[in-house]
C-alpha cells in the first residue's frame, strides 16, 4: 500500500479504467473513492499473491477483524485508519467491505459457481459491493438505486474474469461454471447483461465511466472472436479517458452502439 491511500494509489494507477473513473469525479470525493478501491484490491490481492491457502484465509481474517477495530475507533493499519472517519462521513455500512473478503475467500476456496446465475451473484459479492460503496459515498441510499450500482459492479468483474481468464486458469483458478468454461459463452452472456441507463435513474459518474469503459472492453474482447486464453486484451489509456470524458459529460451511461 502506498505511504497516502489516497488518490492516486495503487489500485487506481495512471491508465487504468479506475483511474479515470476517480479522476472525473467531484475532486472532494476522489480520496474517498480511491480509498475504497485500496480496500477492494487489498483483499484481493490476498488471493493472487498469497500461495498458502490456509495463510490466506488468515490474512483475509485479520483484515476482517481489523474492520471490526477500526469500527470501534481503534484500527491498527494506515488504511484502515483513513477508511474509518470515511464510514463515518458516508455513514457506510460493513456488510458491503465484508462481503469482498467472503468474495475473496471463496475463490481462495476454489469454490465454482453452479452456473452463470451464481456467477453473477458472487461477482456482486465482489465488484457490486464495491460499487454500492462507490454510490453511497454519492448520497445515494434508496434500496433500487443500490442494487442498480451493484449490477453495474457484477457487470466490470465479469468483464474482469473474461479479460484474464487465460491468465487465471493458469494460476490454477478455473473461473466459469463446470459444464459452462467456455470464454465465448460467458462473453455471449455478458453481453445480455449489460446494464442499461433506462433501467434506473442516472447513477453515479464513477460507476457510469467505469461501466462505458468496460462495455467498450467487451466489444474489443468479443471482435477477437473471445481469444482470451492466451493474451489479455486491454484499452489504450487515451481510449479510457475520451470514452469516460464523454460518459462524464453526459453523467449517465450510455450503452455503446
Amino acid at each position: 500500500m502506498a505511504e497516502h491511500p489516497g488518490f492516486p494509489n495503487r489500485a487506481t494507477p495512471l491508465g487504468s479504467s479506475a483511474y479515470y473513473s476517480v479522476r472525473l469525479s467531484p475532486a472532494p470525493l476522489q480520496d474517498a473513492l480511491a480509498l475504497l478501491h485500496a480496500w477492494h484490491q487489498t483483499l484481493d490481492n490476498v488471493a493472487t499473491e498469497v500461495s498458502d491457502p490456509g495463510v490466506a484465509r488468515l490474512k483475509l481474517q485479520w483484515w476482517r477483524e481489523e474492520l471490526e477495530r477500526s469500527l470501534d475507533g481503534n484500527p491498527q493499519h494506515p488504511l484502515t485508519e483513513a477508511l474509518a472517519p470515511l464510514v463515518e462521513q458516508f455513514r457506510l455500512p460493513a456488510t458491503p467491505f465484508l462481503e469482498q473478503a467472503d468474495h475473496v475467500e471463496s475463490r481462495i476456496r476454489q469454490l465454482r459457481p453452479g452456473d452463470f446465475q451464481a456467477l453473477e451473484h458472487w461477482l456482486e459479492q465482489g465488484q457490486g459491493a464495491l460499487a454500492e460503496l462507490l454510490a453511497r459515498c454519492h448520497g445515494v441510499d434508496d434500496e433500487h438505486r443500490i442494487r442498480q450500482a451493484r449490477r453495474h459492479g457484477g457487470f466490470w468483474g465479469g468483464v474482469f474474469l473474461l479479460r484474464d481468464y487465460g491468465a487465471l486458469r493458469r494460476q490454477g483458478f478455473e473461473p466459469l461454471p463446470e459444464g459452462q468454461t467456455s470464454p465465448r459463452a460467458w462473453g455471449e452472456h455478458l453481453q445480455t447483461r449489460l446494464p442499461s441507463p433506462r433501467d434506473a435513474a442516472p447513477l453515479p459518474p464513477v460507476i457510469a465511466m467505469r461501466s462505458r469503459i468496460l462495455a467498450v472492453l467487451l466489444e474489443e474482447i468479443a471482435d477477437s472472436d473471445f481469444a482470451v486464453e492466451d493474451q489479455k486484451i486491454g484499452l489504450p489509456p487515451l481510449r479510457k479517458l475520451w470514452l469516460a470524458w464523454r460518459c462524464r459529460l453526459g453523467n449517465r451511461f450510455v450503452a455503446p452502439t
